[in-house]
Parts: structure tokens; sequence; C-alpha cells
């Protein structure tokens, strides 16, 4: 079943396998805005495609100004792109995440205990890089991702710099863990 369309407060997702489709439901919406004397801010209001096929052509008006099309748009904190893939909103979250821990990074290498710097972790950073991952699909090199930006936090946390070429199995015994970033993704 198709879902026709998300709403959180006063933001909304109309979805519809056709353009035609689409066209109805925008003038739903604007029949029913225009009994509440409301309006649709049509600078605001964007269309997009969702396809791996380019070339795709539509337009979808409201009050007679066409809609701007565009190739991705954040949505309630989501990246959602018309290829219909995840790998910019996984590098978005990722330098996301890195700076909730650059924010954080006098807190998280003071002489604090090792189990009290890893909660601190999850709690400040992995919130951060990890919102809206349940929405991911994930490619190779996205996971490839996640786990390299796991081990750059260990690194960090535990002062080790880049000349030292220790091993990501030598961070994760010094940090006394294992990899668990992508099991908290798939939980």
């Amino acid at each position: 079943m198709l879902i026709p369309a998300i709403r959180f407060a006063d933001d909304q997702a109309m979805v519809s396998l056709t353009v035609r489709g689409l066209q109805v439901i925008m003038d739903a919406l604007q029949d029913t805005s225009e009994k509440y004397n409301m309006r649709i801010n049509t600078k605001k209001t964007k269309i997009m495609i969702m396809s791996t096929v380019e070339g795709r052509t539509m337009k979808i008006a409201v009050n007679g100004q066409n809609l701007e099309r565009v190739k991705q748009f954040c949505y309630l904190g989501s990246l959602v792109t018309e290829d219909c893939r995840s790998c910019n909103d996984v590098r978005r979250r990722i330098a996301l995440g890195k700076e909730a821990f650059n924010k954080k990074s006098d807190l998280m290498q003071r002489s604090l205990s090792l189990h009290l710097k890893k909660h601190m972790v999850k709690a400040f950073v992995w919130s951060v890089a990890l919102y809206g991952s349940e929405t991911w699909t994930l490619q190779k090199e996205d996971i490839r991702r996640l786990e390299a930006f796991e081990i750059w936090i260990w690194k960090r946390m535990m002062k080790v710099p880049w000349t030292e070429h220790k091993t990501n199995k030598e961070i994760l015994k010094m940090v006394e863990t294992e990899r668990k970033i992508m099991n908290t993704v798939r939980s």
C-alpha cells in the first residue's frame, strides 16, 4: 500500500506513483488550505522524482505556479535524494558526528574512566551520527565509512596521533571494545 502523505507538524511529504496523481493530491491540499484561510508557500514547496531512471520531467503547479524540482531535500533531519540512496545522508551524518565529538573533545580526552568516555561517545556522538539511520539503505561503501568513523572516534578519544600507525585491532583493544557501530545501525 502506498502512503499518500507523511505529515509532521507543518512539514508534509506527498507521494504518488504518477505525476497526475501528485497534481490531484496538491490540488486537494490547496482546496483544503483555502477553506481554512491558509496558503501553500510555493517558494518552500519542492518536488522530486525518486527514481534511478534519469531524464524524467515533471511539472506540478499550485495556484498556477510551477513548483521547483530538486535532486535532494532535508526532511525531519534526514537527507532524501532522488536516486533513493543513503550515501549523502551517511556522509552528512558522519560529518555532524565528528563535529559533535570535536565540541566535546576536551571532555572526552580528560582523565575520566574509559567506561564513562565510551558512554559519552554513544550519547553525544553516535546519537547525532546515527540519527535517522533506520531509514538508510546501506551500500558497502557506506558501511566502510561508518566503520572508519567509529575508529576515528576511538583514536581521537584515546589521543592516538595518525603518525603512530596503529591498526584498527590495536585501537579497539585500547578501548576495550569491538566494532559496534553497525550493530547499533542494524538494531
